[in-house]
């Protein structure tokens, strides 16, 4: 994922100071973390804890793509007292996490109600020219189906979120 995150940063033109891995952990250092503006830390949860901590330390902001280091977070949180801020986004953007489906399965329903709505229209302005009533009908029901389907989506995705989705992602 870090890879993939420093592929684009590159593309957008951005400037990449520091590129830390087992090879090069020694550097990284307060010095070299200055340079920075920001820190985005993908690792391995052994040494996720240690990067982000030398980040806060260093007062370079850091963002943590890692998962399964959150045991240690109330350590974090320690530092974050005494000055150093690291914001657990995992529990801010559970909200956010809840808008996007919703947003989405909205808009879909409401196209796929204006659908169905447009096509009882169609077929009540001119009845002489209105197909058969079986094709009504799934002219009508293809859309109602697949409101039901964007619904039962959105309530499986609500449910996964509810549940924490690393939790789901176990599964896999």
């Amino acid at each position: 994922m870090g890879r993939e995150i420093e592929k684009i940063l590159l593309e957008r033109g951005h400037e990449i100071v520091l590129r830390i891995d087992a090879e090069n952990a020694s550097e990284l250092t307060p010095e070299r973390l200055a340079a920075a503006d920001v820190a985005l830390e993908f690792t391995m949860p052994e040494t996720a804890y240690a990067n982000i901590r030398a980040c806060i330390l260093a007062r370079t902001p850091v963002v943590s793509g890692t998962t399964g280091w959150t045991a240690r977070l109330g350590e974090l949180e320690k530092l974050e007292k005494a000055g150093a801020t690291f914001p657990n986004k995992q529990q801010q953007d559970v909200r956010i996490r809840y808008v996007a489906p919703i947003v989405v399965a909205a808009g879909m329903v409401v196209t796929l109600a204006a659908v169905i709505g447009l096509f009882l229209w169609a077929f009540n302005e001119d009845p002489s020219a209105a197909p058969p009533m079986v094709l009504i009908v799934a002219l009508i029901a293809i859309p109602a189906l697949l409101i039901c389907g964007v619904l039962f989506a959105l309530f499986q995705r609500i449910r996964e979120i509810g549940k924490g989705e690393i939790d789901d992602a176990k599964k896999y």
